[in-house]
């Protein structure tokens, strides 16, 4: 078993190795970040899902990431973690994370001390067609976890009020915050959100593109122009939204808790619900984007504080996107200030 400090010199040094950097810069709720890519180079796809974040070069930066294509099988064995240990995916102390291969095939760590992030991609598949999806979520959560919660939900809003929108997937969550989108609501998010930890819950947008179905396409034909890739496997298109940029806005105060339910109901109702679903779905989904069981309980604890003031509402959805936006825009219109 090596020491964290040598492990984190190795990375390091097999980073350099891969070649020239080619350096891109995000700021993230003013949290500057260095993104250096090593003998490869960021897809068109992901520098339009950074979009909402990329920022000019600074002269200085809150964190570096290393990014490169590297053998994982030998970076796991100059691991600290030891060989038996691996079958728990994440490993963490206090100075640093480490996070093993799973759905994406990469491994990635970070020196809580030096404030650096290692991405490493298997030699021969970087950035799979996931990791090109949503660039850097599990990261995101290392950097920011001090100040921010990274949520799994969608957040529209209309007249200065937001509606955290959460449900399991599937169920309707992202085709109704893409069809307020379409109708002109004020946009944060239909996938990933953060949230600031203390004081008034307040949605910040991250990432500038949807992952949809088909179906959602369908149901929303004026994103079809944005599509960037179509993954047949999944039957997803990753579509671009910065068409629809000026609709994007720095923030949103979360007024309401919104359970969608699919229902093909007549017409969309919003009604206020004691049910624990929509709490449930947050917390449940969001716990699918952390990998460490130390950072359970904490997470439980932080998002029902977070989120037991908010009033909670169930609503039944209609087939008609449009309508079901145009529904929820005018409920959100006519909340008491």
């Amino acid at each position: 078993m090596t020491t964290a400090a040598a492990y984190f010199d190795e990375l390091r040094s097999r980073a350099q190795r891969a070649g020239e950097p080619e350096f891109v810069w995000i700021r993230v709720r003013g949290y500057v970040v260095r993104l250096g890519f090593y003998g490869l180079a960021p897809t068109k796809a992901m520098l339009i899902n950074l979009g909402y974040l990329l920022t000019d070069p600074q002269e200085t930066a809150d964190e570096t990431v290393w990014i490169w294509e590297d053998s994982l099988d030998e970076l796991m064995a100059a691991s600290m973690i030891p060989q038996g240990a691996r079958h728990i995916h994440y490993h963490q102390t206090d100075e640093w994370h480490v996070l093993f291969p799973g759905v994406v095939s990469r491994l990635a760590a970070r020196d809580n001390v030096a404030r650096q992030t290692f991405v490493c991609f298997e030699r021969g598949t970087a950035f799979p067609e996931a990791y090109v999806n949503k660039p850097f979520v599990n990261e995101l959560q290392w950097w920011l976890w001090d100040n921010y919660l990274l949520l799994h939900g969608a957040v529209v809003g209309s007249g200065g009020r937001g509606a955290f929108i959460t449900a399991p997937s599937g169920k309707g969550k992202s085709t109704l915050a893409l069809a307020g989108l379409v109708q002109g609501m004020d946009y944060v998010s239909e996938d990933y959100v953060l949230v600031g930890r203390e004081g008034r819950a307040v949605g910040y947008p991250l990432l500038s593109t949807a992952y949809l179905t088909t179906r959602t396409l369908e149901m929303l034909p004026q994103l079809r122009a944005g599509a960037l890739l179509y993954v047949d496997w999944r039957d997803k298109y990753l579509v671009d939204l910065t068409a629809f940029g000026d609709r994007f806005v720095d923030e949103l105060p979360l007024d309401a808790m919104i359970y969608p339910v699919v229902c093909n109901a007549s017409e969309p109702t919003v009604v206020p619900t004691k049910r624990l679903e929509p709490f449930i779905a947050a917390l449940t989904t969001t716990a699918k984007q952390i990998k460490s069981q130390e950072r359970f309980a904490d997470s439980f604890k932080v998002l029902f504080r977070r989120m037991k003031s908010i009033p909670a509402y169930e609503m039944r959805l209609t087939n008609n996107p449009l309508q079901n936006a145009a529904a929820l825009r005018a409920f959100l219109e006519g909340l008491e200030a």
